[in-house]
């Protein structure tokens, strides 16, 4: 399987009711992904509204190879870890974790091989962050891409 089949991406997510976003960007430093707060209301592209259940911040870098994925788990770390600030215990989170989403799809075969490794440089940084790990990997055919 060559790389271009596999994608990486690594997040860190930071929940709770309480949460509030532009304090969580202030006391970090770094401009999330994405971020809403508990009650906030939009609406889908259907129309239907929808309110958000609970605050979340959060910010992912994506990447396409495995060098680029310890790239990102060191960055992610380096960035969050400037303010010397432990996230868990930020104001208003109940819930912190580092996410690492795996996407593979198969060959013309309908196989798929998906693997990873973490170098020490990168489980280092990652225990730095102080956060529990979710490793999330799915698999679809390549023609579905």
């Amino acid at each position: 399987m060559n790389n271009n089949n596999l994608f990486f991406h690594a997040s860190i997510y930071l929940k709770g009711d309480n949460l509030e976003p532009a304090k969580l960007t202030s006391l970090l430093g770094i401009t999330p992904s994405f971020s809403h707060s508990k009650g906030q209301r939009w609406r889908t592209s259907a129309g239907s509204e929808v309110v958000e259940r609970t605050g979340l911040w959060a910010v992912t870098i994506k990447s396409e190879t495995q060098v680029e994925l310890t790239e990102a788990l060191e960055t992610l770390s380096r960035q969050l870890s400037a303010n010397n600030h432990i996230i868990a215990e930020m104001p208003g989170i109940e819930e912190a974790y580092l996410d690492v989403f795996i996407a593979a799809h198969t060959d013309a075969n309908g196989e798929c091989d998906c693997e990873f490794s973490l170098n020490e440089k990168s489980l280092s940084a990652i225990g730095k962050l102080g956060l529990p790990i979710k490793f999330t990997v799915t698999v679809s055919p390549a023609d579905i891409a």
